[in-house]
């Protein structure tokens, strides 16, 4: 989320999903993975900040609907 190059070791669902979100499916791997030091290389590249910034926006759109919905229900 920061715009540094990163590769995630974990397969756990969040990760899963967030990285194909953000287009950096080829950079899902795990500690034996025999491709993992081809993973890292100097052209590697930080994700789009603007697509960050889009995501960042509507998930707050959606955590407020969520807010919203909660209270409408509870209130």
């Amino acid at each position: 989320m920061s715009g540094i190059p990163s590769v995630t070791l974990s397969r756990a669902d969040k990760f899963v999903n967030f990285y194909q979100r953000i287009g950096r499916a080829a950079f899902l791997s795990v500690a034996d993975d025999p491709r993992l030091p081809q993973l890292f290389h100097p052209g590697m590249t930080g994700v789009d900040p603007e697509s960050l910034l889009q995501l960042r926006n509507q998930s707050k759109r959606e955590l407020q609907q969520l807010r919203e919905l909660v209270l409408t229900t509870i209130g």
